[in-house]
C-alpha cells in the first residue's frame, strides 16, 4: 500500500510550559514509521522557550502545522481548536510529556481499520514516576466490552486506569459528535473522563496487548496542578452524567449509570 493509499492521521500536540522536556515527545512523532500524517501543534502562550523550540522543529517539517497563540486558551481550548483543524481520518493526542514507540501510529491505525465498528484503539502504556518507579498500564479493559452500557459500568466502576485509552488512537468522526472535551464546574480537572466516557458510549474500543507509549511523570505534570478535593470529583462526576444523558441510552440504564457514579463518589469520600 503506498502512502497516498493510507489514511491521513493527525496528531495533535498541546504544548505549555514543557522546554525541560518536549524534546522526547518531538523525537518520538520523528520517529514514526507510518508515514501519511501531520502533526498539529497547539503552544498555549508558553512563558518559557517552548515557543522557540517548537518554531525551529516546525521549519524543517512540512507536515508539521504550527500554532502560537497570544493568549492561553487552557487546555481543554487548546485541546478543542486544534481537533477542529485536523484534516485526519484519525487522531491522536501526543502530549507533550509523551514518548511514543516508532510503530504506535501505524499499529493502532492497522487496529482500527480492521475493526470498523470500533472508535479507538489503544495499547499498554508504560508509566514512570518522579522518582523512576516503573509501572505498566494495560487500561484494565476500558472500553472492550460489548454493549455500550456495559461498557459505561466497567469504566465507571472500574479503576483509575480508564486514562490509558486517552493515550490511543480514535476516530475524528468521535469529536464531531461529541462536541468536544468540556470544562465542568471546577475548570478542567479530568475533563477526559466524560470525554472517553462518551466515547465508549459511541462505540467499542480495541486494545494492543502490549506497551506502546511511555508517560513520564514530574512535577510540573499540568494534570497534577489542578485541584483534585471532594468538590472537583464531584464536578467531574455531573460532568460525567451530562454525557451520559445525552446519549442514546435507554431512559433505565441512564438512570442506573447516574446512581453508578453517585454510589462510586460515596465510596471515594
Amino acid at each position: 500500500m503506498g502512502m497516498t493509499d493510507k489514511p491521513l492521521v493527525t496528531a495533535i500536540l498541546p504544548s505549555w510550559n514543557a522546554a525541560g522536556f518536549i524534546h522526547g515527545t518531538l523525537a518520538s512523532l520523528d520517529a514514526q514509521t507510518y508515514e501519511a500524517i501531520e502533526i498539529l501543534v497547539g503552544d498555549d502562550a508558553s512563558s518559557d522557550e517552548t515557543p522557540a523550540i517548537l518554531r525551529d522543529w516546525a521549519a524543517s517539517r512540512p507536515h508539521v502545522r504550527l500554532i502560537l497563540r497570544e493568549k492561553n486558551l487552557g487546555w481543554v481550548g487548546n485541546c478543542n481548536d486544534l481537533m477542529a483543524q485536523a484534516r485526519g481520518e484519525y487522531m491522536f493526542f501526543a502530549f507533550h510529556d509523551d514518548e511514543l514507540d516508532p510503530d504506535y501510529v501505524a499499529s493502532l491505525t492497522q487496529a482500527l481499520q480492521g475493526d470498523p465498528e470500533a472508535m479507538l484503539a489503544y495499547g499498554y502504556m508504560r508509566w514512570i514516576e518522579a522518582d523512576g518507579t516503573e509501572r505498566l498500564l494495560n487500561g484494565r479493559r476500558t472500553g472492550l466490552q460489548s454493549t455500550a452500557y456495559s461498557r459505561a459500568k466497567a469504566m465507571i466502576m472500574g479503576t483509575w486506569q480508564w486514562h490509558v485509552p486517552n493515550h490511543g488512537l480514535f476516530r475524528a468522526s468521535a469529536f464531531s459528535r461529541i462536541g468536544g472535551m468540556k470544562r465542568n464546574e471546577a475548570g478542567e480537572f479530568s475533563a477526559d473522563f466524560p470525554w472517553i466516557l462518551h466515547m465508549l458510549l459511541l462505540g467499542r474500543f480495541v486494545r494492543i496487548p502490549r506497551p506502546i507509549c511511555t508517560k513520564r511523570m514530574r512535577g510540573g505534570n499540568l494534570s497534577r496542578s489542578w485541584e483534585r478535593d471532594a468538590a472537583a470529583h464531584i464536578a467531574r462526576d455531573r460532568a460525567a452524567r451530562r454525557e451520559i444523558n445525552a446519549s442514546d441510552l435507554p431512559f433505565w440504564q441512564r438512570l442506573k449509570l447516574g446512581w453508578l457514579i453517585r454510589l462510586q463518589r460515596r465510596g471515594r469520600t
